[in-house]
C-alpha cells in the first residue's frame, strides 16, 4: 500500500482505461486544482499499518 501526501491532478496511463481512452497528461478534473495536499495523520497511519503485519510505503 503506498499512502501519497499529495494528489496531483493529471491522468497519464500507459494502458487503455476500460472505455479504450489511454490520457497522456491530461487533467483529471478540468476545473481542478493542480494538486491537493493532504490533511491526514499519514505518520499514524503508517505506525497502524506496521502493528498490523502490514508493508507500506509513503510519499
Amino acid at each position: 500500500m503506498s499512502i501519497e501526501r499529495v494528489a496531483i491532478n493529471v491522468d497519464d496511463a500507459s494502458i487503455a482505461d476500460n472505455d479504450g481512452n489511454i490520457p497522456i497528461d491530461q487533467p483529471i478534473f478540468e476545473d481542478g486544482e493542480n494538486a491537493y495536499f493532504l490533511n491526514l495523520p499519514i505518520r499514524n497511519m503508517v505506525e497502524a499499518m506496521k502493528k498490523a503485519g502490514r508493508t507500506h510505503q509513503y510519499y
